[in-house]
This record gives C-alpha cells, sequence and structure tokens, in this order.
C-alpha cells in the first residue's frame, strides 16, 4: 500500500514556519527582480503556475535560479523547521504516520521541496519513510506523478486541488484533500494527520 504525503500544508503546518518560507521567497524574488513593485504577488503567481518559484523564474524571466535552495532554505530557516519537528504536535503526527508503515503503508514524501526541506522532515518522522522527489518536475506537472510505480495503488494527500485534479482519473490513484476548511471538496476530507490515519485503516481502495 503506498501513502503519499505532501509536506507544506500537510505535514508542516505551523503557520509562523510557513510564513518564514513565504517570505525568504519572496525575498529571493526581489533579489532577482529589484524592478517589480510587488513581489509577493509575483512569487504566488509563480508558485501556482509552475509549482516552484526558481521554475517559474527561470520560465517567464530567464532568470538563473540555482542558488534558489542556498538563499531560500538558509540557515535560520532550518533552525526554525527542526524547532517544529522537535515540537509535540509534530511529533504525535509522526507517531501516526510510524504506525500506518508498521501498518503496511509504504510512506514516501512528495513535495515540490527541495531535499533540503524533505529530509529532515522525513528523518523526524520515522527511517521507514522515503522522500520521492527528482528536482525535475513539480507538481502539478504530469511529469511529477509519472516517477511512482504506475502498476500499483496510491493514496495521495495534498492540500492543493491543483495537485490533486492531476491524477483525478487515474484509477489507480486516490487523491485526499487536506483541508481544515469546512466547505466540501469533490475529494475525502481529512483535516488532521489523526482523522487521516483513521480514514486509512475504515476505507478499502
Amino acid at each position: 500500500m503506498s501513502l503519499l504525503l505532501d509536506i507544506d500544508g500537510v505535514l508542516i503546518r505551523d503557520k509562523k514556519l510557513l510564513s518564514h518560507v513565504k517570505s525568504n521567497c519572496v525575498r529571493y524574488v526581489r533579489s532577482k527582480l529589484p524592478s517589480e513593485k510587488n513581489p509577493h504577488e509575483v512569487n504566488a503567481k509563480l508558485v501556482k503556475l509552475y509549482g516552484h518559484t526558481a521554475r517559474g523564474l527561470k520560465s517567464v524571466y530567464n532568470i538563473d535560479a540555482s542558488d534558489f535552495n542556498k538563499k531560500v532554505y538558509d540557515g535560520p530557516l532550518i533552525d526554525h523547521l527542526w524547532s517544529i519537528l522537535s515540537g509535540k504536535e509534530f511529533q504525535d503526527d509522526a507517531e501516526e504516520i510510524h504506525a500506518l508503515t508498521t501498518d503496511g503503508w509504504r510512506v514516501q514524501l512528495f513535495s515540490n521541496c527541495p531535499l533540503d526541506w524533505s529530509l529532515p522532515v522525513a528523518q523526524a518522522i520515522s527511517d521507514q519513510v522515503q522522500v520521492a522527489s527528482d528536482g525535475i518536475y513539480f507538481k502539478p506537472d504530469p511529469g511529477a506523478y509519472l516517477k511512482f510505480n504506475q502498476k500499483i495503488k496510491h493514496t495521495f494527500v495534498d492540500d492543493s486541488l491543483r495537485n490533486l485534479d492531476a491524477v483525478r482519473s487515474h484509477t489507480l490513484w486516490r487523491p485526499v484533500h487536506f483541508s481544515t476548511d469546512s466547505r466540501q471538496s469533490d475529494y475525502p476530507t481529512v483535516n488532521s494527520i489523526w482523522s487521516l490515519a483513521l480514514f486509512l485503516r475504515s476505507e478499502k481502495f
């Protein structure tokens, strides 16, 4: 049984930490586009359209963004990340996920984030959790989903409907929306890792 988990918005939900990531991304956009009046908006659009700020800068502005990971995922941000990973809320979630691995689930983190970010998250959960990343394709690009075994069933959990929509018609993929919004979506919805674990144990796929 294959379980694919997004990171930001699913495993990492701390608002201050996510704001720190966004702030670093906007700062990077500002450094590459110093004449841009609204780097916040530019960053948001690039992430939405290309799944990644650096990919968007390269595609739209033909800007070399090879130093993106180094500049954005800097020491202070990684220290902030570890402070969250060592906290009770994340560790409670980690216990739930680790229990799923003992139940037979193969858990992989499926994120557009670089290994600088995703590896610490995986390590803080369990050595049974792997990271699926090639640094080439980013969700919702169809190529991002082809790295996985196309002959087995995958349960894919993400907070982005765009990323889930990319596999909507794939019979071997079960998209699950992670959201605290009470509004209904077209997909099964969970609002915590605990509720996800309950869902996985009660549903058949």
